[in-house]
Protein backbone atom coordinates (compact mmCIF):
# COMPACT_ATOMS: atom_id res chain seq x y z
CA UNK A 1 0.00 0.00 0.00
CA UNK A 2 2.77 2.39 0.92
CA UNK A 3 4.51 1.56 -2.35
CA UNK A 4 1.33 2.37 -4.30
CA UNK A 5 1.01 5.75 -2.55
CA UNK A 6 4.68 6.48 -3.26
CA UNK A 7 4.18 5.52 -6.91
CA UNK A 8 1.06 7.71 -7.14
CA UNK A 9 2.95 10.63 -5.56
CA UNK A 10 5.76 10.16 -8.06
CA UNK A 11 3.31 10.17 -10.99
CA UNK A 12 1.64 13.36 -9.71
CA UNK A 13 5.05 15.02 -9.25
CA UNK A 14 6.08 14.12 -12.80
CA UNK A 15 2.80 15.44 -14.18
CA UNK A 16 3.22 18.72 -12.28
CA UNK A 17 6.77 19.07 -13.55
CA UNK A 18 5.62 18.48 -17.12
CA UNK A 19 2.79 20.97 -16.69
CA UNK A 20 5.15 23.62 -15.30
CA UNK A 21 7.68 22.84 -18.03
CA UNK A 22 5.07 23.16 -20.79
CA UNK A 23 3.78 26.41 -19.24
CA UNK A 24 7.30 27.84 -19.19
CA UNK A 25 7.87 26.68 -22.76
CA UNK A 26 4.56 28.17 -23.85
CA UNK A 27 5.40 31.41 -22.11
CA UNK A 28 8.86 31.52 -23.71
CA UNK A 29 7.31 30.80 -27.10
CA UNK A 30 4.82 33.61 -26.56
CA UNK A 31 7.62 35.99 -25.57
CA UNK A 32 9.62 35.00 -28.63
CA UNK A 33 6.57 35.54 -30.86
CA UNK A 34 5.91 38.97 -29.34
CA UNK A 35 9.58 39.92 -29.73
CA UNK A 36 9.45 38.83 -33.35
CA UNK A 37 6.35 40.95 -33.95
CA UNK A 38 7.97 43.94 -32.27
CA UNK A 39 11.10 43.51 -34.39
CA UNK A 40 8.99 43.29 -37.56
CA UNK A 41 7.08 46.42 -36.58
CA UNK A 42 10.31 48.27 -35.83
CA UNK A 43 11.73 47.28 -39.21
CA UNK A 44 8.55 48.44 -40.95
CA UNK A 45 8.71 51.80 -39.17
CA UNK A 46 12.40 52.30 -40.04
CA UNK A 47 11.77 51.43 -43.70
CA UNK A 48 8.81 53.85 -43.81
CA UNK A 49 10.90 56.62 -42.23
CA UNK A 50 13.70 56.06 -44.75
CA UNK A 51 11.22 56.08 -47.63
CA UNK A 52 9.67 59.28 -46.30
CA UNK A 53 13.11 60.92 -46.09
CA UNK A 54 13.84 59.91 -49.69
CA UNK A 55 10.49 61.32 -50.81
CA UNK A 56 11.24 64.65 -49.12
CA UNK A 57 14.73 64.76 -50.66
CA UNK A 58 13.33 63.95 -54.11
CA UNK A 59 10.60 66.57 -53.87
CA UNK A 60 13.14 69.15 -52.71
CA UNK A 61 15.40 68.33 -55.67
CA UNK A 62 12.55 68.61 -58.20
CA UNK A 63 11.45 71.92 -56.72
CA UNK A 64 14.96 73.37 -56.70
CA UNK A 65 15.73 72.40 -60.29
CA UNK A 66 12.31 73.49 -61.53
CA UNK A 67 12.36 76.87 -59.79
CA UNK A 68 15.95 77.47 -60.87
CA UNK A 69 15.00 76.75 -64.48
CA UNK A 70 12.09 79.20 -64.27
CA UNK A 71 14.10 81.96 -62.61
CA UNK A 72 17.07 81.66 -64.93
CA UNK A 73 14.81 81.11 -67.96
CA UNK A 74 16.57 77.89 -68.97
CA UNK A 75 14.34 75.66 -71.10
CA UNK A 76 17.30 73.26 -71.34
CA UNK A 77 16.73 72.21 -67.72
CA UNK A 78 13.42 70.54 -68.59
CA UNK A 79 15.07 67.13 -69.08
CA UNK A 80 16.79 67.44 -65.71
CA UNK A 81 13.48 68.29 -64.04
CA UNK A 82 11.79 65.27 -65.62
CA UNK A 83 14.63 62.99 -64.52
CA UNK A 84 14.34 64.31 -60.97
CA UNK A 85 10.58 63.77 -61.12
CA UNK A 86 11.11 60.11 -62.06
CA UNK A 87 13.13 59.79 -58.86
CA UNK A 88 10.24 61.46 -57.01
CA UNK A 89 7.75 58.98 -58.47
CA UNK A 90 9.98 56.06 -57.46
CA UNK A 91 10.30 57.50 -53.94
CA UNK A 92 6.53 57.92 -53.75
CA UNK A 93 5.99 54.31 -54.77
CA UNK A 94 8.58 53.15 -52.22
CA UNK A 95 6.80 55.12 -49.50
CA UNK A 96 3.43 53.63 -50.46
CA UNK A 97 4.92 50.14 -50.26
CA UNK A 98 6.57 50.87 -46.92
CA UNK A 99 3.37 52.30 -45.46
CA UNK A 100 1.42 49.25 -46.59
CA UNK A 101 3.79 47.14 -44.47
CA UNK A 102 2.89 49.01 -41.29
CA UNK A 103 0.12 46.53 -40.56
CA UNK A 104 2.74 44.68 -38.49
CA UNK A 105 2.66 47.63 -36.08
CA UNK A 106 -1.03 47.04 -35.45
CA UNK A 107 -0.38 43.36 -34.77
CA UNK A 108 1.75 44.08 -31.70
CA UNK A 109 -1.32 44.61 -29.54
CA UNK A 110 -4.61 43.08 -30.60
CA UNK A 111 -7.62 45.43 -30.54
CA UNK A 112 -9.01 43.63 -27.47
CA UNK A 113 -5.86 44.33 -25.40
CA UNK A 114 -6.61 46.89 -22.67
CA UNK A 115 -3.23 48.55 -23.32
CA UNK A 116 -4.30 49.28 -26.88
CA UNK A 117 -4.97 52.99 -27.37
CA UNK A 118 -7.74 53.75 -29.91
CA UNK A 119 -6.27 57.20 -30.59
CA UNK A 120 -2.95 55.65 -31.59
CA UNK A 121 -4.79 53.14 -33.79
CA UNK A 122 -6.51 56.04 -35.56
CA UNK A 123 -3.18 57.81 -36.05
CA UNK A 124 -1.71 54.62 -37.50
CA UNK A 125 -4.68 54.46 -39.87
CA UNK A 126 -4.01 58.02 -41.03
CA UNK A 127 -0.36 57.17 -41.68
CA UNK A 128 -1.29 53.99 -43.57
CA UNK A 129 -3.75 55.94 -45.75
CA UNK A 130 -0.86 58.21 -46.65
CA UNK A 131 0.36 55.31 -48.76
CA UNK A 132 -2.64 55.90 -51.02
CA UNK A 133 -2.85 59.68 -50.80
CA UNK A 134 0.82 60.57 -51.36
CA UNK A 135 1.17 58.74 -54.71
CA UNK A 136 -2.03 60.43 -55.92
CA UNK A 137 -0.65 63.82 -54.93
CA UNK A 138 2.62 63.07 -56.73
CA UNK A 139 0.63 62.27 -59.89
CA UNK A 140 -1.24 65.57 -59.61
CA UNK A 141 2.03 67.39 -59.00
CA UNK A 142 3.51 65.70 -62.08
CA UNK A 143 0.59 66.79 -64.25
CA UNK A 144 0.88 70.40 -63.08
CA UNK A 145 4.64 70.25 -63.49
CA UNK A 146 4.27 68.93 -67.05
CA UNK A 147 2.09 71.89 -68.01
CA UNK A 148 4.70 74.32 -66.73
CA UNK A 149 7.55 72.42 -68.38
CA UNK A 150 5.72 72.35 -71.72
CA UNK A 151 5.42 76.13 -71.58
CA UNK A 152 9.08 76.45 -70.62
CA UNK A 153 10.12 74.21 -73.53
CA UNK A 154 8.04 76.35 -75.89
CA UNK A 155 9.99 79.40 -74.65
CA UNK A 156 6.80 80.88 -73.24
CA UNK A 157 8.65 81.93 -70.12
CA UNK A 158 6.12 84.40 -68.72
CA UNK A 159 3.32 81.85 -69.17
CA UNK A 160 5.47 79.14 -67.56
CA UNK A 161 6.11 81.32 -64.49
CA UNK A 162 2.44 82.27 -64.28
CA UNK A 163 1.39 78.61 -64.54
CA UNK A 164 3.89 77.64 -61.86
CA UNK A 165 2.48 80.25 -59.50
CA UNK A 166 -1.11 79.33 -60.33
CA UNK A 167 -0.70 75.59 -59.90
Amino acid sequence: MLAAVALLAAVVAVQREQSVSSSVTLTLDEVEMEASRALGATRAIVVAQAANAELIASLTLVSQIHQSALLSEEPEAVAEVRTARERLTAASDALATALSQLDTVGEILPPSDPRNDPVERRLLGFVERGGVIVPRMVVLFGEANDRTLDLLEAHRLAAARANFLFE
